[in-house]
């Protein structure tokens, strides 16, 4: 592989030689914590969705496929963090990027997920008194079937 410092002029290779070829796709030095990598994500974001769509069966299929793409990168993301930590230098206070990303994408995630739940809600919601009516019909059918019903004959 040839290196960067190779295609520059003479002259200038002393202050370049230290560059690395580009990388190329599938780049795994970018971003050590994979959360922007799709080869890291993909995996990770299909099980998630099989999760999300036996929680949330009513839901729309985008909301759940933006959901578990979250889901994915906020594993990876955490990951990272319980190696290297939060705290990028303690003496100024401040933190990693990747600790603000999922500062930002939990949130997200938290309020689709308040989304997710309501949207549920009223697509399962039930007529009280059509569920009264199904109890009582069922248990007029075991009365006349001799079952009782109230458990005390």
């Amino acid at each position: 592989m040839a290196r960067a410092a190779d295609k520059v002029p003479a002259e200038r290779r002393g202050n370049v030689a230290n560059l690395i070829a580009p990388a190329g796709v599938g780049n795994t030095r970018a971003a050590t914590h994979s959360a922007y990598r799709e080869l890291a994500i993909a995996p990770i974001r299909d099980e998630k969705l099989a999760d999300l769509r036996k929680l949330y069966p009513h839901a729309p299929r985008e909301l759940l496929s933006l959901q578990s793409h979250r889901a994915a990168q906020l594993e990876l993301i955490w990951a990272w963090q319980a190696t290297h930590g939060v705290i990028r230098n303690v003496n100024h206070g401040t933190i990693y990027p990747a600790a603000a990303f999922a500062e930002k994408l939990s949130s997200a995630y938290e309020n689709a997920l308040c989304r997710l739940a309501e949207h549920e809600r009223q697509q399962g919601a039930v007529d009280p008194q059509a569920a009264l009516d199904a109890v009582v019909a069922e248990l007029a059918a075991a009365r006349e079937n001799g079952g009782g019903g109230d458990g005390g004959e």
